[in-house]
C-alpha cells in the first residue's frame, strides 16, 4: 500500500488509531517482559549468593 503523504501514513486509511495502538500495546508488553525477566534474574542471583553465605556460615 502506497501513501501520498506522511499524514496518510499515520492515518492508515482511518484505521491508524487501531494500528498504532496495537503497536504500542505490543511494544509495552515486550518491554514489561524484558523488565520482569531482568528483575527475576537479579532476584535469583541474590538468593543464590545468600544461600552460599549461609552455607559458609554453617561450615565454620
Amino acid at each position: 500500500m502506497a501513501f501520498n503523504s506522511l499524514a496518510e501514513f499515520w492515518a492508515m486509511g482511518n484505521h491508524g488509531i487501531y494500528v498504532w495502538s496495537c503497536y504500542a500495546l505490543t511494544f509495552s508488553a515486550i518491554l514489561y517482559l524484558v523488565w520482569q525477566a531482568k528483575a527475576q534474574r537479579q532476584r535469583f542471583f541474590k538468593e543464590q549468593i545468600q544461600q552460599l553465605k549461609r552455607g559458609q556460615q554453617h561450615e565454620s
